[in-house]
């Protein structure tokens, strides 16, 4: 779905950041790269990204938790 463009700068004004690392970040083989996401550092001074990717993030995110549900449904964990 594709939202006009006042709702792509709302998106955009609102971003605030990863305040976590999702599974598309977790297989970056650089350690020190992963520590400093999950302490939220870089992230202050990011440039957002535009409003249509980030609603592709929301859409991410969404399928990220349910595919999270179906591994606590099957009983496996999702960090191990």
């Amino acid at each position: 779905m594709i939202f006009s463009n006042e709702v792509n700068k709302r998106l955009e004004d609102e971003y605030a950041g990863r305040k976590h690392l999702g599974l598309s970040e977790v297989g970056n083989p650089c350690q020190l790269y992963l520590w400093l996401q999950d302490r939220g550092y870089g992230e202050k001074d990011a440039i957002p990204p535009p409003g249509r990717v980030l609603q592709l993030f929301d859409d991410g995110n969404r399928v990220e938790e349910d595919i999270i549900s179906r591994l606590r449904y099957e009983g496996k964990s999702p960090t191990s």
